[in-house]
Formats: C-alpha cells, sequence, structure tokens
C-alpha cells in the first residue's frame, strides 16, 4: 500500500542484512548460563549485546536500526513503525529484510551502502520478490503485479493437491458450516493448510479471505465437512495460480472505501461479518473480513458496526499518506445500507440505538469533523460483497476485476 503511489516510476531496491538480532544493544544487565563445552563451575556470562531468543532482542535491534536510519535522514512513521519516509525515498521494514523505494537509482544506492557499511547485509539490487510474493514491473505502464504462484503451487505440492481439478469459486454458495456429527477428521493436517492459506489471504488473495476466515473458526477440531471446504480452496487456487494484485494509477479517484455487512451469517453464534476494502487510484491496498464480536439485532445494527472498522482502517490509512507527504483528505466510504449511512449522519436516531457499543458511535464523531464520509451505494456496485459470504462465479470475478484483481497470464495474452 505504501509505496503504490510512487512505485511505478520509483527504483526498487531489496537488503537482507544478516544476523540482524546479534546488532541490538542492551541497557540492561543480563547473564547467561555457559553453553555445553564453555562450562565453568560458579560461573556465567554476563552479555553486551542481544542473542536470537532473548526477549529484548526485537526491540533492541528496532531500536539500533532507528537510530541508524535517523542520522540517514529518515524518520519513523507515526502511523507504521515499519514504515520509514526519507527524502524522496520511503523504506520498509519486516525483520531484516529491508525494501527501498527512491526517486532515483543513484539516491537508492547512496543508502543502501550506508547501510552495509554499518551492518553485516546482502545487497539483493532491484526487487523482483518480497517476502515470498513477486513483483513484476511495467515502467511504461507505471504498474506493478504483485503475485505469490510460485508459493501457490508449493502448496498445492504439499498437501498432494498439484494434479487435482479446478472450481470457479473457492466457496459455493449455500455451504454448510455448523460442526454436526459428521465426525472429526484427524488424519488431514486441516491447521497446517489453514495456516498457509492465511498468508495468502492476507498477501495478494483477498478472494480466498472469507472462505479462509470461516475455515479458521474449526482449527480446534475440524469435521470432513471442513476439509473438504479447505480442498476446494486448493482447487480454486489451482486454476488461479497467477492472479494477483494490479497497483498502478488507474483511477481519478484517491482514497475510496467500501464496507459491508453479512448479517447474521455465522450459523452456530448468528453473529454477523464484517467486510471491508479499501482502494488508491483505483489499486486494491487494504482488506478485512472478521466475525463481529456481538450479535447485531437489526440489518442496520450490523452495517453500522462494519462502517466502524471500515473507518478505523480509513484513519489509518489517512495517518500513512500524512506521513509519506500527501495531504489529509476527506475519505469516502460506500455503504448499501442507508440506515447504516444515516446513523453516521444523525444523532436523533440514538434512541432507537441505546444499546450499540459507544465505540462504534465514534464514527459519527469524525463524519462531523469532515474526516469521513459514507455514501450510499446500490448493493450490485458493493465491491465488498465477497468478502462477507459466498458469491457465484460471475459476481465474484466481475468484483474482482473491478479492484484489480487479475491474472496475469491472462494480461500477458491481452484477455484482461
Amino acid at each position: 500500500m505504501f509505496v503504490v503511489l510512487r512505485i511505478g516510476r520509483f527504483a526498487l531496491e531489496n537488503i537482507d542484512i544478516k544476523t540482524a538480532f546479534l546488532n541490538g544493544d542492551l541497557d540492561e544487565e543480563i547473564y547467561m548460563d555457559m553453553p555445553p563445552g564453555f562450562q565453568v563451575d560458579g560461573k556465567v556470562w554476563k552479555l553486551k549485546k542481544t542473542l536470537y531468543g532473548l526477549k529484548q532482542a526485537p526491540r533492541a535491534w528496532h531500536i539500533k536500526l532507528m537510530d541508524v536510519l535517523e542520522k540517514l535522514g529518515f524518520r519513523c512513521s507515526t502511523a507504521d513503525p515499519g514504515l520509514y519516509v526519507g527524502e524522496d525515498m520511503l523504506l520498509m521494514v519486516y525483520v531484516d529484510d529491508l525494501l527501498l523505494c527512491g526517486n532515483g537509482r543513484s539516491n537508492v544506492e547512496k543508502v543502501k551502502q550506508s547501510l552495509l557499511t554499518t551492518f553485516e547485509g546482502r545487497d539483493l539490487g532491484p526487487t523482483d520478490h518480497f517476502l515470498g510474493i513477486k513483483m513484476e514491473r511495467d515502467r511504461a505502464a507505471k504498474t506493478v503485479f504483485l503475485s505469490q504462484e510460485t508459493y501457490v503451487n508449493n502448496v498445492l505440492e504439499r498437501f498432494r493437491m498439484a494434479d487435482c481439478y479446478s472450481v470457479s469459486t473457492p466457496l459455493e454458495p449455500g455451504t454448510k458450516w455448523t460442526s454436526e456429527a459428521t465426525g472429526t477428521e484427524s488424519n488431514f493436517p486441516y491447521q497446517e493448510l489453514v495456516g498457509c492459506l492465511m498468508y495468502l489471504a492476507v498477501s495478494t488473495r483477498p478472494d480466498i479471505a472469507y472462505v479462509t476466515n470461516r475455515l479458521a473458526r474449526y482449527v480446534s477440531a475440524p469435521t470432513s465437512n471442513h476439509v473438504a471446504v479447505a480442498k476446494r480452496v486448493l482447487k480454486y487456487l489451482h486454476g488461479t495460480k497467477s492472479v494477483g494484485i494490479l497497483l498502478g494509477d488507474s483511477s481519478p479517484s484517491f482514497l475510496d472505501g467500501y464496507c459491508d455487512a453479512n448479517y447474521g451469517g455465522c450459523e452456530e453464534t448468528r453473529r454477523s461479518t464484517t467486510g471491508y476494502v479499501f482502494t488508491l487510484h483505483g489499486s486494491l491496498v487494504s482488506w478485512q473480513t472478521k466475525l463481529q464480536k456481538t450479535v447485531a439485532v437489526s440489518t442496520t445494527e450490523a452495517e453500522y458496526m462494519a462502517a466502524a472498522s471500515a473507518a478505523k482502517e480509513a484513519l489509518y490509512l489517512r495517518k500513512v499518506l500524512n506521513d509519506i507527504g500527501f495531504g489529509a483528505q476527506c475519505i469516502t466510504i460506500h455503504c448499501d445500507n442507508q440506515g447504516a449511512v444515516n446513523l453516521t449522519k444523525n444523532a436523533l436516531t440514538v434512541s432507537r440505538t441505546k444499546h450499540v457499543d459507544i465505540a462504534h458511535h465514534f464514527v459519527r464523531n469524525r463524519v462531523s469533523r469532515g474526516e469521513l464520509k459514507f455514501q450510499y451505494i446500490n448493493t450490485n456496485d458493493q465491491l465488498a460483497d465477497f468478502l462477507t459470504k459466498a458469491l457465484g462465479p460471475s459476481k465474484l470475478q466481475a468484483a474482482l476485476k473491478t479492484l484489480g484483481l487479475l491474472d496475469y497470464q491472462a494480461m500477458s495474452r491481452g484477455e484482461c
């Protein structure tokens, strides 16, 4: 998300810091037992630097890196501690992996050399992979395509589904989720598969986010029905290996959001499901699907709770955009429930919603301050619908195409 505004034309470089946690400095006295082969009776070692396995190591490494980056002219984002902003340059940190995005490769090279002089690491050059995500650039079109085809192939091989047939949707509409007496499934590595699907769902494949969220609710005691659904997701992935997110500048609109709720969608708890997506200049940058914490007593209440979740994400994205130099603007969030939209504007309706948690009413305050604007949208145009329920093939593909979730191979053939 952070580099979508500049990623098309700026240089992207990658650095891997070796043994990152050994670089941290300790600000307290810590002693450890001597390892086997170096033991002396009654003696212990006093640590001068952090070690892997030490609770303080991650924080000490972060403080050390932040100190070095500040000397190079970077400042840490107030919205995300993994983002650093410099002069015409952004730097993203994920533990020991650093991604630099800068105006001109010479500027990026200077920063890289300074970092590699301070820390032992590897210069990975222009970025084509980051955290297992493949990044394919089209400089002429000023776009970057993110995908995880290799990861999908590895998952299919791992669960012996590499030769399975394909299906058109990750979840069939009308699927029953209840844990009825179908017997638990102990032979299939269900928990491992759900973990693999989660990484896909949060990285580049929002199309499987809803079904993965549902599958994760049964990891303690999955039934044969749940395993069947999980295998269906693998069949869907088999036919959509090269699907990914296209980042570019295809829309004049700035930051837009869509929020939706599936009222009482959980058959066992009767809680509703929240789903939202955000696009930046037409490119998908943020999404989420989750079970609401309380039971809503009406569709309007469920949609209002979904609006509150989307509002929190919108304010976070607004803060990030401010940090990287883009002025704050009023963010429009589209909702397909007029009652919920009116509730964000009109305080007179409070008498009928006294039971609604006060945490959700902050939305109205933000709307009155001009930071957010909720706008009604027809259900057929609701792009977050696929994050709250199972959709048919045509409606699912239409929403994904609008959001820029495309098949790279089809793009190469000119079919998208």
